[in-house]
């Protein structure tokens, strides 16, 4: 809550005092044998405490913590009474199974494509679902200012941007945060996407999710970042990514994709 209502003064060490605020705390987590080796990057922690291993072996538990986060936020982490359960196979259930109202996305199949919208950007230009039909692929990364591993990515999803425009791939970074649960606008969270933007160099747009939430497709995100992919007509093509990524590996991800929506062409 307090750095959803944190200021960010763009003079002086504002900005850069604003980030380190940001700073993961800690992380509760299962990982693989594969996954154990890398617990540092995973977690974007420093100190890792092993909590208990699932029945079959194949997983450990990790109460994963920053040694320089703030005394009392680390006190209340490791703090934290954790009752450890079994992994059960993956529901494949998704928001758009939820009925959404399509009423201004006329043409538009429900949860299969972000439909019609105008809505504004942190620049305050006005954006439509026309920002897809510019490139075979648009990558859409849903983020909020609050988010460390979200800003911290930015820089390389410019770097992405400017090395796969060309190839016909486009970014859109969607600010969630910049409307409230009441559905109106934030202005001081468009505040600090308007800061963020201009301090990492995004030449690709943020937008303001739109009153359709992009034919629902934005409904019912608790984690960020998420991103998920639009083909120039709208439609919603590939997987969706939940968490940060590397530049090397937004780039695999990407090239995968973009050969899976440009075959037949």
């Amino acid at each position: 809550d307090e750095q959803k209502d944190a200021e960010v003064d763009k003079m002086g060490t504002g900005y850069d005092d604003w980030l380190k605020s940001l700073s993961r705390v800690g992380v509760i987590g299962m990982y693989d044998e594969e996954s154990q080796k890398d617990l540092d990057r995973i977690t974007g922690c420093t100190e890792h405490k092993e909590l208990g291993t699932s029945s079959d072996g194949k997983y450990k538990y990790y109460l994963s913590t920053n040694k320089d986060a703030d005394a009392d936020l680390l006190k209340d982490v490791e703090g934290i009474e954790v009752t450890l359960t079994e992994m059960t196979p993956f529901q494949m259930l998704s928001a758009f199974d939820q009925p959404q109202d399509t009423s201004d996305s006329t043409e538009a199949t429900e949860g299969t494509n972000v439909g019609k919208f105008e809505t504004t950007g942190v620049d305050g230009k006005t954006y439509t679902q026309d920002i897809f039909s510019k490139y075979d692929l648009t990558m859409v990364n849903i983020f909020t200012t609050w988010c460390s591993p979200c800003v911290n990515e930015i820089p390389d999803l410019e770097k992405l941007y400017q090395e796969m425009k060309d190839k016909g791939v486009g970014v859109v970074g969607v600010t969630l945060d910049t409307v409230g649960s009441d559905g109106k606008q934030d202005e001081e969270a468009v505040k600090k996407a308007q800061v963020l933007q201009e301090k990492t160099k995004a030449s690709y747009p943020f937008l303001i999710p739109d009153s359709g939430m992009m034919n629902g497709r934005l409904n019912g995100i608790s984690a960020f970042p998420e991103t998920f992919f639009v083909d120039k007509n709208g439609n919603i093509v590939g997987e969706t990514y939940s968490g940060s990524h590397s530049l090397d590996e937004w780039k695999e991800i990407v090239e995968k994709e973009l050969e899976n929506v440009t075959e037949g062409k």
